[in-house]
């Protein structure tokens, strides 16, 4: 009856406990997700942290589909500290909190983690942690068949995009490979052999997408490269540090600095470029006395280091203030022989033994709980855009000067809304119009024999961007058909320099075949220059044809003075004034008849 009593006592102080927990004041709210416009493709987040028990909060987050959310399976990894701008793994982390609330923002790089994507129904919610780890429980075991075999052995253990990896050793060859175990079904994947080793290795972990691993006795650290399937020795020099005589244990990476420990207590934090000593912290708690304590699987989470030590007991870590700051007797509810590897998921802990090749679950869901965001959207897909008008025959399309066309293409987004449109002609913008838009009335230049093509940029709303040019077009007079084409033995327009940026020298010449064709050669010749939108900007008296400067093989332009005016039989200079500004600029002869006008033109390019 005294122990019916002591269990009832035992499970209200334990409900107590939960209740005070699920119903206190340590939450998020104000959550706000979205994603933002700069074409840069970042989910930015923002939150603010209450507690009243504590001035941190510690946290996590997840995300799904909308239809995929009992699972949580999109692997919120890429995160971007708004401070200092550095990508750091999704371990979950301690933020500032108050009563009152403290608000925190980051920035998630969705797109590292899960490609490409253009639809909304996005889930994310937080997973908030009470900062007294008191209560925990086993959530679940499982054995790994690949001890089964005879001589494997489990030693390392970490986790990455939503997998566990496990390091396993042949007891009698020392081969030791990596396997990941998809969650939550714990499903086996392809093996990696990493190299063999003199006694044993110890632990492993991801450093982003690099991953590590220990060798015990012999103390080094290695890397192994998924590319060329070797590993190389990154550090194995010690700095006769105290406690680095021998065992070298964990490792772990907290998203900055990669650490490792050995098995008397002495944890060091490397610079995973150079591998240089950053920091070290040692525990004199650590030993090899009897019963055993020997630190030995590393994880990190939750901003903490999780060591989990030969004598069933993880140890939470505060590397900042260099103390052990919690300790969860795991003997109680894991019946380890013999501590190897730890993994932090995000959510739980766990931890390996590699006596009898069992993986231990260790859930602290009543410190948990769980706050959902807004659904969201994410787009970093470019508008799908195709020209339909221009169209593409076997030639260029034809337009009539001084007619109305339809410009028109397709365009394909789901976020074109708030988006833009931008048509350039020669760099020149002729439209700036919304991006839904897909028709655009132009008013075709008066560039008579001029074939080119236009250049759309459409942006959605997310600044995601695509070019597309159109296929070729022509500019003819509007009483196109039927009209005879130039041929060369008419007369032409020739200028020099171009481009130019003072003034341009230019010579109409030829005139031999007008006759010929049946055209007056004393008919006077118009010579006007145009700018893009087809604007006058400046224009000469009538040119006698009998002025046209006679044809000469291999003529060169000599260069006529500034400030000359004087036309030499066909060349004239065109000086532009102040007002005209740099850009594309047409010059256009015509000699008008009866029923029809031949036309000869000349693209020319001011640059101030």
């Amino acid at each position: 009856m005294k122990i019916f009593k002591n269990l009832r006592f035992s499970m209200f102080l334990g409900y107590f406990a939960f209740s005070s927990f699920l119903f206190g004041q340590t939450y998020v709210d104000s959550i706000s997700v979205e994603q933002l416009t700069d074409g840069s493709g970042l989910i930015k987040i923002c939150y603010k942290a209450h507690n009243v028990y504590d001035s941190t909060l510690a946290m996590n987050v997840q995300a799904a589909w909308y239809d995929t959310s009992s699972t949580w399976d999109i692997s919120v990894i890429t995160i971007l500290d708004t401070m200092s701008v550095y990508s750091r793994p999704n371990q979950g982390w301690r933020v500032a909190a108050s009563p009152e609330g403290i608000r925190h923002c980051f920035l998630w790089d969705i797109g590292n983690d899960i490609g490409k994507a253009e639809r909304c129904g996005f889930k994310m919610r937080f997973s908030v942690f009470d900062s007294i780890l008191s209560e925990y429980s086993l959530e679940d075991s499982f054995r790994v068949m690949d001890t089964l075999r005879p001589f494997i052995q489990t030693f390392g253990l970490g986790y990455r995009h939503g997998q566990l990896w496990i390091l396993f050793h042949n007891d009698s060859t020392h081969d030791c490979w990596v396997r990941p175990y998809s969650m939550p079904d714990v499903i086996p994947g392809d093996s990696f052999y990493i190299g063999s080793v003199t006694v044993g290795p110890s632990d492993m972990t991801f450093a982003g997408d690099r991953l590590f691993w220990t060798e015990d006795t012999r103390m080094l650290l290695k890397e192994y490269d998924f590319e060329t399937g070797e590993s190389n020795v990154v550090c194995g020099d010690w700095w006769d540090l105290p406690g680095t005589s021998n065992h070298l244990a964990g490792a772990a990476f907290d998203g900055e600095h990669l650490w490792v420990c050995f098995c008397e207590g002495t944890f060091i934090a490397l610079d995973t470029t150079d591998f240089s000593l950053v920091d070290t912290i040692f525990f004199p708690e650590f030993g090899e006395s009897v019963p055993a304590t020997c630190a030995d699987g590393l994880a990190w989470g939750l901003g903490l280091l999780w060591c989990y030590s030969n004598d069933n007991i993880v140890y939470a870590i505060d590397v900042h203030e260099k103390r052990i700051v919690y300790e969860i007797p795991t003997g109680a509810v894991a019946l380890a022989t013999g501590a190897e590897g730890a993994a932090w998921d995000g959510t739980n802990l766990w931890v390996l033994d590699y006596g009898r090749g069992f993986l231990y679950k260790i859930s602290l869901f009543g410190q948990i709980r769980f706050y959902n965001a807004p659904d969201f959207c994410f787009d970093n897909i470019p508008p799908r855009v195709e020209w339909i008008s221009p169209a593409c025959p076997d030639f260029a399309d034809t337009f009539l000067a001084g007619d109305t066309v339809q410009l028109r293409w397709s365009a394909q987004d789901s976020n074109l809304s708030g988006g833009q449109s931008i048509i350039l002609l020669e760099d020149d913008t002729i439209a700036d119009i919304p991006a839904e838009d897909t028709t655009f009335d132009w008013n075709v230049l008066p560039w008579f024999g001029w074939d080119g093509a236009f250049e759309i940029s459409v942006r959605d709303s997310f600044m995601n961007k695509t070019t597309a040019t159109s296929c070729l077009f022509m500019i003819a007079p509007y009483d196109y058909i039927g009209e005879e084409i130039i041929a060369p033995d008419m007369f032409s327009v020739s200028a020099y320099p171009n481009p130019f940026n003072s003034y341009v020298a230019i010579t109409v010449s030829g005139g031999r075949g007008l006759a010929s064709r049946g055209l007056a050669s004393q008919t006077p010749t118009n010579i006007k220059v145009y700018d893009i939108m087809g604007n006058v900007v400046y224009k000469l008296p009538p040119l006698s044809s009998n002025s046209f400067l006679p044809e000469e093989k291999g003529e060169s332009f000599p260069l006529l003075g500034e400030r000359e005016t004087q036309r030499v039989r066909g060349r004239f200079t065109w000086t532009p004034d102040e007002s005209v500004p740099s850009g594309i600029y047409l010059i256009r002869a015509t000699i008008p008849q009866q029923t029809k006008s031949v036309v000869c033109t000349k693209r020319i390019v001011y640059l101030k």
